[in-house]
C-alpha cells in the first residue's frame, strides 16, 4: 500500500520505522513540533503494546498467570477492542494466537534486534478471549490463565486511531498515518480529492488498485509478507497453522484502522465468501488470490481509475 505524495506546500511529510513497520506521517497544517509530538506519542504506544519487549503492558499480561495486572488506559481500550472484533467475526479474528505465531517462526521482531520473552511459550496454543476482565476503575486487566495476546496488526489500527482523535482539529487541520499495512486519515487532505491510497500486488508490488479516502482507514493484510519455514503469520485459529483460504492479500476500508486491520483477518482466514458478509455490513473489501481479484459492490464504488 502506497500514498500519493502530496503536492501542496501546507504539508509536514515523515518517513521512519516503528511497530515493526514502515511509518509514514502527512501532516496537514501542523508544524515540526506537531510531528515530533505525534512521533513521540506513536512510540510510546509501541512500548506499551509491543510483545517484543519485556516491560510491555502485553507481555505484563501474558506473565500475569491469572492475576488483575495494571495498564495504561489505551491498553484497556486495545483489549476491549480486540474482544469486540473476536465476536463480530464469529472467533476468526483472534490475538490469542501468539504461540502458533511463534511457532510458525516468527519469534524475532522484523529487524531481528528483539526476541518474544520466552515465558510466553509456555502459555496455551490458542487461549480464551470470553474470560478476560476489564476493571476500568483500577485501569486492571486479567486474562485467564494460558491465554496471551498478541498486538499484532490491529495495535497498529488502533495506534493511528489514537493520534488522529488527539491531533486533527487540536494540533492540525489533517493527519494520515500509515503504519505497515494500515492507513488512517482525518481532516483536511492535501488536496480536495481527499487522500488517494494505492493498492499494491503483494509479491509484484505493482499498484493493482487506487481508492479516494477523504476519513477512515483502510487496511491490507498480506500472507505473503512474512513468510517463514513453516509458513506465513497469519494463523487459522481452526487449524493453528497458517491460513490456506487462498487469498493472497485482503484490503478493507472501514470507520477506524482497528476495526479495518481485524476485518482484513476475517476475509483473509475464510476466503472470498466473506466479501459478501462485509458488503452487508456496508463495508468496502478486496481480496486477491492466485486467480485474480475480487472486490464487492462497496469496493468497486470506491475505487478510481489508476
Amino acid at each position: 500500500m502506497t500514498i500519493t505524495s502530496p503536492t501542496l506546500t501546507n504539508c509536514v511529510v515523515h518517513e521512519s520505522r516503528a511497530m515493526g513497520s514502515t511509518l509514514r506521517l502527512v501532516v496537514v497544517g501542523g508544524d515540526d513540533s506537531t510531528l515530533d509530538a505525534l512521533i513521540e506519542r506513536i512510540e510510546g504506544l509501541e512500548r506499551l503494546w509491543s510483545r517484543f519487549l519485556h516491560d510491555s503492558d502485553i507481555n505484563r499480561l501474558n506473565r500475569a498467570r491469572g492475576h488483575f495486572t495494571r495498564v495504561a488506559p489505551e491498553t484497556l481500550r486495545l483489549v476491549e477492542t480486540m474482544i469486540a472484533g473476536h465476536r463480530a467475526t464469529n472467533g476468526r479474528f483472534d490475538p490469542t494466537l501468539l504461540v502458533p505465531v511463534i511457532e510458525i517462526g516468527y519469534d524475532t521482531s522484523v529487524d531481528g534486534r528483539d526476541a518474544t520473552p520466552a515465558v510466553e511459550l509456555d502459555l496455551a496454543r490458542r487461549g480464551v478471549l470470553a474470560g478476560i476482565e476489564v476493571d476500568h476503575v483500577n485501569s486492571t486487566i486479567r486474562l485467564p490463565i494460558g491465554t496471551a495476546l498478541d498486538a499484532g496488526g490491529v495495535g497498529k489500527g488502533l495506534a493511528g486511531d489514537i493520534v488522529v482523535e488527539e491531533f486533527v482539529g487540536h494540533r492540525c487541520l489533517g493527519l494520515l498515518v500509515s503504519l505497515g499495512g494500515d492507513v488512517v486519515v482525518a481532516g483536511e487532505a492535501p488536496e480536495s480529492a481527499g487522500w488517494t491510497i494505492s493498492i499494491l500486488d503483494p509479491t509484484a508490488h505493482h499498484e493493482i488498485d487506487r481508492v479516494h479516502l477523504a476519513r477512515g482507514a483502510i487496511a491490507t493484510s498480506s500472507t505473503e509478507i512474512r513468510v517463514f519455514e513453516r509458513g506465513h503469520h497469519l494463523v487459522d485459529p481452526d487449524t493453528l497453522e497458517a491460513t490456506r483460504s487462498g487469498v493472497r492479500s485482503a484490503s478493507v476500508v472501514a470507520g477506524s484502522g482497528a476495526w479495518a486491520e481485524m476485518l482484513t483477518k476475517w476475509l483473509v482466514v475464510d476466503g472470498t465468501n466473506r466479501l459478501d458478509d462485509l458488503q452487508r455490513l456496508g463495508i468496502a473489501a478486496s481480496a486477491v488470490t492466485h486467480d485474480g481479484i475480487s472486490t464487492n459492490d462497496y469496493w468497486t464504488s470506491m475505487a478510481v481509475e489508476s
